[in-house]
Order: C-alpha cells, then structure tokens, then sequence
C-alpha cells in the first residue's frame, strides 16, 4: 500500500500499526515520487476542508471508487495545513455523486490495487 513520506511524495514504506492513520483523497497521481496534493473541498458556509476518511471503504461509499487516494498519519495533518492552509478537516464526508471524480484509471487508488 502506498503511503506519503514525510516530504509529500508516494512511497511504499511500511505502516507503523501503532499511529492512526487516514485516508485522504487526493488530485490525480502518476506514480511513486510524485508530490501528492490533497483533494480540497468548499463547505456550504465557504470554509475549504481536507477530507479525510477512516477506513477505504468508507473513502469509496462517499467519494466513488475512481477518487485516488493516500494514506498518511493523522499527526501529519499540521503539515498538510502548513502546505495547504485549510480551515476545517471533513471526516467521513459523503460527496454528492455530481462533485466525484469519474473513470481514474491511474495508480494508486484502483480497487485492484487495495489489497497490495
């Protein structure tokens, strides 16, 4: 599975069991080493959220099995608002099918790749 590092780009180290991690959507990525900018959204009242998800499962039921994805340590979040500068983290969001991404046939994120 494919994780961030601690400068923002794919790699494929080995998860630490003892941190809390979080899914987080992401723009389309090509492949390791990529600098990976996360999917931002606007709140209703106008806020611009990370969204973040605890489980992949939870991830597609809300984003659609075609939104790529990393998964990074939720203590990581500070650096993802020093980068980014978001107001608010969206846990668990549900987005309406209109705002999804369609047809991503690129690594990583497909459900073939899931179980690696």
């Amino acid at each position: 599975m494919s994780v961030v590092d601690e400068h923002g780009s794919l790699t494929e180290d080995a998860i630490d069991a003892g941190r809390p991690w979080a899914f987080v959507p992401t723009r389309s990525i090509l492949g390791p080493d990529e600098q990976v900018c996360p999917e931002l959204r606007r709140t209703g009242d106008g806020q611009l959220a990370l969204l973040a998800y605890t489980s992949l499962e939870r991830l597609v039921d809300s984003c659609g099995p075609d939104q790529p994805w990393v998964l990074v340590p939720v203590d990581w979040f500070d650096r993802i608002h020093a980068e980014c500068r978001f107001d608010t983290i969206a846990l668990n969001l549900a987005l309406p099918a209109e705002c999804r991404q369609r047809e991503y046939r690129d690594w990583p994120g497909k459900p073939e790749d899931w179980n690696d």
